[in-house]
């Protein structure tokens, strides 16, 4: 029992999303209320975005599983990966997505 415990724990702690996505950058918009970049209205953002030069590294900020990679209108080339726990990381507008 203890030790299903311990590997409950560990694997909650592994898909929690900690950390930057990208070697380096900045943080571009962060969560919550903004101005909608496209429009100009206040607008809720449930995301945090990351802006990097092209050729910046993009890396995994926790455990999970790549559900989509390809080509999304306002996104360009995208990657989602499913974490659990409703965690879900997107990586977006890509050079190129290297992950299947």
């Amino acid at each position: 029992m203890l030790e299903d415990l311990l590997l409950n724990r560990k694997l909650r702690d592994e898909v929690r999303p900690e950390g930057r996505p990208v070697t380096s950058g900045y943080v571009s918009s962060q969560f919550g209320n903004r101005t909608d970049p496209f429009t100009g209205e206040p607008r809720y953002h449930r995301g945090i975005d990351f802006a990097a030069k092209t050729g910046v590294e993009i890396v995994a900020v926790a455990t999970g599983v790549v559900t989509w990679t390809g080509y999304r209108k306002g996104y360009g080339r995208m990657v989602d990966v499913t974490r659990g726990n409703c965690y879900v990381t997107r990586d977006a507008h890509n050079a190129q997505n290297l992950v299947s």
